[in-house]
């Protein structure tokens, strides 16, 4: 190696540099730690995304869960409702009034809607729409004008009148409710008299 580097002025080099070597694996040795840094995190961030979800998932089936259970237990307090309404000599019902006036009958129950052949899903909804010819013509603008006054001053609903039952005779009923809070909310229990 002398010989070439000082009679032909050639730099004649045996084998790799100790320095470039020392370089190039301690640059290998830091990319392949932060490689593997870089995948521990990821699997860090992919073990806690997967028990975010796991914990989603428990609350979510313990709500749909509950829902259900409440949801049973609601139409389980429903039918009870509705046998104990049915089993009531009248009716009971609901009445909601918006602030533009608009009353609305929410709810409608009781052997008497059999009484006077009225089928309670007809009735749910607008009042203004209803035939109220099973109401006997002298008693009609009693009735709705005492309802109105009654859902304006929230002052309690009380009115006597005739209904026309199947038979088509007229039996007296009386009309009976406390109307609250705005928007106007009146449960009613109407009675043979």
């Amino acid at each position: 190696q002398q010989i070439q580097t000082r009679w032909f002025n050639v730099k004649f080099e045996a084998g790799l540099d100790p320095r470039d070597v020392r370089i190039k694996v301690v640059s290998g040795i830091a990319a392949g730690l932060l490689i593997i840094a870089a995948m521990g995190m990821w699997a860090v961030l992919m073990r806690r995304e997967v028990l975010r979800r796991r914990d989603a998932e428990a609350v979510a089936r313990s709500a749909a869960e509950h829902l259900a259970q409440s949801r049973t237990q609601l139409e389980h307090a429903n039918l009870r409702l509705r046998e104990t309404t049915e089993s009531i000599a009248g009716a009971v019902f609901q009445l909601r009034a918006d602030p533009g006036g608009r009353v609305q009958l929410e709810y409608v129950s009781g052997r008497l809607l059999h009484e006077l052949d009225l089928d309670a899903a007809q009735l749910v909804g607008d009042i203004s729409k209803w035939d109220y010819r099973r109401v006997h013509p002298d008693d009609r603008q009693a009735l709705l004008g005492s309802l109105d006054a009654a859902l304006r001053s929230l002052e309690r609903w009380g009115c006597e009148y005739r209904g026309q039952t199947q038979t088509g005779e007229y039996c007296w009923l009386r009309a009976d409710a406390i109307p609250r809070r705005a928007p106007v909310l009146a449960c009613a229990h109407v009675p043979r008299i």
